[in-house]
This record gives C-alpha cells, sequence and structure tokens, in this order.
C-alpha cells in the first residue's frame, strides 16, 4: 500500500471532511476555495460561493466577525464562535466556526472549519422548554417564574414601572380528587390553567403553576385595577366552563380564590416580598368563604 504524502492527505481531508471547509485570501477578502461539504450545507454551488464574502454567509453577526478580525487577523490568533450562516433557501443555520490564519509566500489565508450544530442547537431549546415547562399543565413552573420575575423585577426597577402578582388556588380541590379521582383532578388543573394563560393576552404576561392547585400570575407594567380586570376575565371564563364539583360547599361548579399585590418595585423591597402580599391576600380570601378575590391593602390584618 503506498503511503500518501503530505499534499496528498491534506487533499483528502479537504475533500471528505464532514465539516464544511472555507479558504478565504484575506488581503481580498473573497473566498478562493470550499470542501464539497461546504457546498452541501449552504446549498451553494463552488462557483457561487467563489464570488461571495464571508458577510453574505453571516449576515446577522457582523459584531462577531469584527471580534474575529481583530483576534485573527491583528494577533495572528485562532479563533471559534457559534454563529449562523444563511444558506441558498435563506434558512438559518446555527454553525461553530473555528478559524486559523496562514501565510504562504507573503499571502495571508484564512482556514475555516464550519460544522452544522443546528440540531444541537433545536436538542439544547428543547431541554431549556421542558426544564422551565410544568409537565402537567404545560404553564411555566416556579425555575422559570423566578428567572423571569428577576428580569421584569428589575426592568419595572429601573422604569418605575408597577408589577401585579395573581396568586389563584381552586377551591376545594381536595373534595374534588375525592369525587371524581386524581386522573379527573389532573383534567380539572389543565382546564383551569388554559382559562388563566386564555384570560392574558399581552405576551409579557406569565401565568405558571405555583405548586399543587395554586397558580400564580405575573403582570409586568399592571397597576391593581389592570391585575382586577384579569382576574374578572379569570372568574366568567372559568365559570362558563361548568366543570362539575357536585361536593363544593359554596357552588356546583369549580371556583377559583384569587389574591392580588402590586407594587413599583425599589431597593426596600423585594419580589418574595410582592408574592408574599398576594398570598396572604389570596388567605383572606379562602378565609372570607372563598369564590372570591382580595387585593392585599396595607392597612388591613392579613393573619
Amino acid at each position: 500500500m503506498l503511503a500518501l504524502n503530505e499534499s496528498e492527505l491534506s487533499q483528502k481531508i479537504f475533500e471528505f471532511s464532514n465539516d464544511g471547509i472555507f479558504i478565504l485570501l484575506l488581503d481580498e477578502n473573497r473566498i478562493i476555495d470550499v470542501n464539497p461539504s461546504a457546498t452541501k450545507m449552504l446549498g451553494y454551488s463552488r462557483d457561487e460561493l467563489l464570488t461571495m464574502r464571508i458577510s453574505d454567509i453571516h449576515p446577522k453577526e457582523m459584531d462577531l466577525l469584527e471580534e474575529f478580525a481583530n483576534q485573527v487577523l491583528a494577533k495572528g490568533a485562532g479563533w471559534s464562535n457559534e454563529l449562523t450562516c444563511k444558506t441558498k433557501n435563506g434558512e438559518l443555520l446555527f454553525v461553530e466556526v473555528s478559524a486559523s490564519m496562514i501565510t504562504i509566500d507573503d499571502q495571508k489565508y484564512l482556514i475555516s472549519m464550519v460544522r452544522n450544530i443546528s440540531c444541537r442547537k433545536q436538542i439544547e431549546a428543547q431541554l431549556r422548554m421542558f426544564s422551565f415547562t410544568d409537565g402537567l399543565t404545560g404553564l411555566a413552573n416556579r425555575r422559570k417564574l423566578d428567572e423571569y420575575m428577576d428580569i421584569e423585577w428589575r426592568r419595572a426597577m429601573r422604569n418605575e414601572l408597577p408589577i401585579s402578582i395573581i396568586m389563584i388556588d381552586i377551591d376545594y380541590f381536595k373534595l374534588f380528587n375525592d369525587t371524581y379521582g386524581h386522573l379527573e383532578g389532573d383534567s380539572c388543573l389543565k382546564a383551569v390553567a388554559n382559562v388563566i394563560q386564555n384570560s392574558l393576552v399581552r405576551p409579557g404576561d406569565l401565568c405558571a403553576r405555583y405548586g399543587g392547585e395554586e397558580f400564580i400570575v405575573l403582570l409586568p407594567n399592571t397597576d391593581k385595577d389592570g391585575a382586577l380586570h384579569i382576574t374578572n376575565k379569570i372568574e366568567k371564563t372559568l365559570a362558563s366552563e361548568r366543570i362539575e364539583n357536585i361536593n363544593s360547599d359554596i357552588n356546583s361548579y369549580v371556583t377559583v380564590s384569587m389574591g392580588v399585590a402590586c407594587i413599583v418595585p425599589n431597593s426596600k423591597v423585594t419580589s418574595s416580598q410582592l408574592i408574599f402580599k398576594a398570598d396572604r391576600a389570596l388567605y383572606k380570601a379562602k378565609g372570607e368563604g372563598r369564590n372570591k378575590t382580595i387585593c392585599f391593602l396595607d392597612s388591613e390584618n392579613y393573619y
């Protein structure tokens, strides 16, 4: 068996690599060669790619390309990052790019290895979604609530805007489970979750399952009146669903109790205190007979 010389080996690697390989002549900022994997990845022919510039392939990341220029061109260092590539049909691929510069006969060339990581990114996005989602209802979970609350709290503090919280509890849910069984209980939780979610119209509003039969709604840039408007929608929509609960002491259909709290955040209060106030208002609503909404007022006793 004849051994490949160094030049032949390099050519074989170039031709058969699963990663796209781009060779650029830096002084002219143009692509001078690509391997078959690069043409397959982007959908362009080799001749088409040889007429294009890097900015044509990475149109959304000019800031990262400037970083690349500073690091590779100015310092002669290697560079790697995750970018997007635009294919011939307009699709954006997530790619991992590793680039380094070589000099041959005073000419500077850039060797860029490009790997398609779109499938990996899709899986990562799905895993992230699952980690922030309640498995039964499809609502956000406590982890997502905590993250989103932190973001919105800081934004409200900067802009001196109100935030409202609604705590929601299904009335006599244990009796519902005892009467109809846990499968029907799960169906009830999902139905109530849908009612709450569908009562929110702004993309910035968040509904999360807080635990058991409790839900929480986070309403950025919303005062008390705006929050009460949402609770009214929830009450009316849930009543129209007519989910039977024959052993409830207050109604033959499923109802909820709600507690509302609102604040313009400042350095002296925390988001946990706002949630605590909404929870105290909910506690009072349940203590006063359930199937009602109570708004927290600092002047009243909720214990």
